[in-house]
Parts: structure tokens; sequence; C-alpha cells
């Protein structure tokens, strides 16, 4: 993603390793899966509407350690997913 100059922050938490970890994780998932889709696709390739497709994509599957799609806790108003 650098050769396109394509910045993705995520920070961890700090003092909280385990957190950039994860952070790190996703960043290596993502990567992965555009380089696959390039290579799948490689006359019609576009950086921007395959990062898109892919983080969309990623926010869409069944995380193995929270066991829910990333979506459905990111915009829930269910009680189970709000601090109290």
């Amino acid at each position: 993603m650098n050769e396109r100059n394509i910045k993705i922050i995520i920070h961890g938490l700090p003092n909280k390793p385990h957190s950039q970890g994860i952070c790190e994780r996703v960043y290596r998932t993502i990567k992965t899966r555009l380089i696959v889709k390039r290579i799948k696709d490689r006359n019609k390739f576009n950086i921007n509407e395959a990062l898109e497709a892919t983080i969309n994509s990623y926010n869409k599957t069944i995380h193995n350690v929270i066991k829910v799609v990333p979506n459905e806790v990111f915009w829930s108003t269910n009680e189970k997913f709000l601090k109290k």
C-alpha cells in the first residue's frame, strides 16, 4: 500500500500491546486480500475500489474472537455490545 501512497491509520490502545497486535493482524489480512484480488483481476484492478470492497468484506465476516460481524458490533444498539 505504500507504493500507492495509501495510509490506513489504526492505533492500538496506549500501554496495551495486545491491541497493537490486533491492529497488525487486520493490516495483514487486508493486505493479503488485496494481493489475491490484484492477482485475480490483473487487467481491471483499481486499488481504491479493491480497498473499499476488501474492507467491506472484512467487516461483514464473522470473526473468531468476537463471534459476530464487526459491523454488527460497531453499529449496534444491542445492550450486550454497549458499555455500561
